[in-house]
C-alpha cells in the first residue's frame, strides 16, 4: 500500500499560488521622477507541486514591461545558490526563460528567477516555494497460500520485498502460530535512507484452516450464592481446555448485558449483574467455540432473597446548640429506637439518655471542649453528620466571688455559669480546697494560703478538658495584708 504524506508550507509575503503551481511576480524600477532603464516584473511557475525526490520540474520565468519586448536573460537559484544549467538562461521571444532540474533535495525551497536586467530595462525577479517530498518505495508481496493450524508463520508467508534497501518488519512476526480464520499479515518497510524515500506498509491476507475439532468443557460459579435483591452477582465461566479465545454469551433473567463476553487467557469470561429477580434463577453460558475447539456451555443456580432495607438514624437539630457540660440536651431527628439508642458528642457517649419518641430524644451533655458532632446510633447504624447536629462547649464562666477578700481558709461563694461536678477552683495557681459545686452557677470553697495583700485571680476549671474560665476583673481576691 503506498503511502502518500502531505507536506506543509508557510509561503512568505508576495507569493502567490497559481493553477499549475505556486508562482510569484518581482519588480525593481527607477524612483519616481527619475530617468532610467524602464522597469520589469518576474513573475515565476512549476510545472509540478509539490515533487518527489528525483522527479524532474521546470520552471517557466515571464519577464515583462510595460513598453516594448524586454531582452536578456535570467538566472535560476535556490537557498541563494544558481541551479546547475540554469545560469544566465536567455530569454525567448515571448520573454521566457527555462529551467529543468532533478536535483532539488527533499524539504521546502525557494526558487528564485533573477532577470539581469540590461541597458533598457530594470532588473527583478520571482520567487515560487517548491514542495519536494519524499518517495514511497514500492512494496511486492503476493498473497501466501493457506496454511493448516497450528503452522508457525514462516519465510513462506513473510516474503515482502521493497523497490529499495531497507528493513522490513512483520506483523505477526515470524513463528506465530494463529488460530483458524482468515488473518491480514502486515509488513512495515523502514529505507536505509531516510532523507529522500519515505518510511510505508503492506498487507495481505492468509487463510489459516482449521485442524480436527477439540471437545471442550464450560463450567459457571456465581458469587455471592444466595445473594439478596439488588446486589451485584458475579457469574464466572470456565472453559477448558481452549486456547483462551472465543466468547461466552450468558442466558437467563438478569443477564442481558451480558452477551458476547470476551475469554481471558486465563480461560474465563465474567457477567456482572444486580438485576436478578427474587426466586430461584438459572443462568446458562455458551461458549462460542473458536478454531479447533468445539461450543459447549454450562449452568447454575442462583437463589435471590428480599433485600433488608437498612434506614440510619437523622439528626435534624440539637436544642441549645452551645452549652457547658451536664446541660440537658433535646435532639430531634428520625428513627430513634426505644432502649436502643446511643448518643455521642464528638465520639463521647453522653449520660442520662431518654428516648422520648421516635423523633425526640434527650441527654445530658458530656465532659468535652469545642464544637462537636451529636451523632446517634441504632442498631441500624449511625446517623450522618450535619451543618444541623453541632454543638458547642461553653466554657465555665466567674461573676463575682464573695467575700472578695479575707485570710487563708476563708468560707467564700464563686457564683458564674456552666459549673459541674469535678470542677476545680484555682486562686492564682494554688488550688483551694474543699470544693463543693452547689450548681451550675454556684460554688463555695475554702481559700488557699496566700500571700499577705496578694491580690489573684479566681478561676474555675472543667475537669479532664482542662478548659478554665477566662480572667476578669469581677474575679479577683484580695489576701488580707
Amino acid at each position: 500500500m503506498k503511502m502518500i504524506r502531505k507536506a506543509a508550507f508557510a509561503v512568505p509575503m508576495g507569493v502567490l499560488l497559481g493553477g499549475a503551481g505556486l508562482a510569484a511576480t518581482g519588480a525593481l524600477s527607477a524612483p519616481a521622477g527619475a530617468s532610467g532603464p524602464t522597469s520589469t516584473a518576474t513573475s515565476l511557475t512549476s510545472s509540478l507541486n509539490p515533487s518527489t525526490h528525483g522527479s524532474s520540474v521546470t520552471f517557466t520565468a515571464h519577464v515583462a514591461s510595460a513598453t516594448a519586448p524586454v531582452t536578456g536573460s535570467v538566472t535560476f537559484s535556490y537557498k541563494g545558490a544558481a541551479i546547475s544549467g540554469c545560469t544566465s538562461v536567455a530569454l525567448s521571444a515571448a520573454q521566457t526563460a527555462t529551467c529543468t532540474t532533478s536535483a532539488l533535495p527533499v524539504g521546502i525551497d525557494a526558487v528564485t528567477a533573477t532577470y539581469a536586467g540590461s541597458a533598457d530595462f530594470a532588473p527583478s525577479s520571482g520567487t515560487v516555494t517548491q514542495v519536494v517530498e519524499k518517495v514511497t518505495p514500492t512494496i511486492s508481496w503476493a498473497v501466501p497460500a493457506p496454511i493448516t493450524y497450528p503452522t508457525a508463520l514462516s519465510g513462506a508467508q513473510l516474503d515482502a520485498t521493497a523497490s529499495v534497501a531497507g528493513t522490513l518488519v512483520y506483523s505477526p512476526a515470524s513463528g506465530t502460530v494463529l488460530p483458524a480464520g482468515t488473518h491480514t499479515l502486515s509488513v512495515t518497510f523502514t529505507p536505509s535512507t531516510t532523507t529522500n524515500y519515505a518510511y510505508t506498509s503492506a498487507t495481505v491476507t492468509l487463510v489459516v484452516n482449521p485442524s480436527p475439532a477439540i471437545v471442550t468443557h464450560t463450567t459457571v460459579t456465581a458469587s455471592p450464592n444466595p445473594s439478596a435483591s439488588g446486589s451485584t452477582v458475579t457469574f464466572t465461566a470456565t472453559v477448558s481446555p481452549t486456547t483462551g479465545r472465543g466468547t461466552v454469551t450468558f442466558s437467563g433473567v438478569g443477564t442481558s448485558d451480558c452477551a458476547n463476553e470476551g475469554l481471558s487467557s486465563n480461560h474465563q469470561a465474567i457477567c456482572r449483574t444486580s438485576t436478578l429477580p427474587v426466586g430461584t434463577d438459572v443462568v446458562t453460558a455458551a461458549y462460542s467455540g473458536q478454531a479447533t475447539y468445539d461450543a459447549s456451555s454450562g449452568s447454575v443456580t442462583e437463589k435471590v432473597t428480599e433485600k433488608v432495607t437498612v434506614t440510619l438514624p437523622t439528626v435534624a437539630s440539637v436544642s441549645p446548640s452551645s452549652g457547658g457540660a451536664h446541660d440537658m440536651v433535646k435532639i430531634t431527628g428520625t428513627d430513634f429506637e426505644p432502649r436502643k439508642t446511643i448518643v455521642y458528642f464528638g465520639g463521647r457517649q453522653a449520660p442520662h439518655i431518654d428516648v422520648v419518641s421516635g423523633t425526640e430524644v434527650t441527654c445530658w451533655s458530656p465532659v468535652r471542649t469545642g464544637t462537636v458532632n451529636v451523632t446517634v446510633k441504632t442498631p441500624m447504624g449511625t446517623s450522618t453528620v450535619t451543618p444541623a447536629d453541632l454543638f458547642t462547649f461553653v466554657p465555665p464562666t466567674v461573676t463575682s466571688v464573695i467575700p472578695s477578700g479575707g485570710g487563708n481558709r476563708a468560707f467564700v461563694t464563686i457564683t458564674g455559669t456552666n459549673f459541674i461536678s469535678g470542677d476545680t477552683v484555682r486562686f492564682g495557681g494554688k488550688v483551694a480546697p474543699h470544693v463543693d459545686v452547689a450548681s451550675a452557677n454556684e460554688i463555695t470553697v475554702d481559700s488557699p494560703f496566700g500571700s499577705p495583700g496578694a491580690v489573684v485571680y479566681v478561676t474555675v476549671r472543667a475537669p479532664g478538658t482542662g478548659v478554665t474560665s477566662p480572667a476578669a476583673p469581677g474575679d479577683t481576691f484580695t489576701y488580707n495584708a
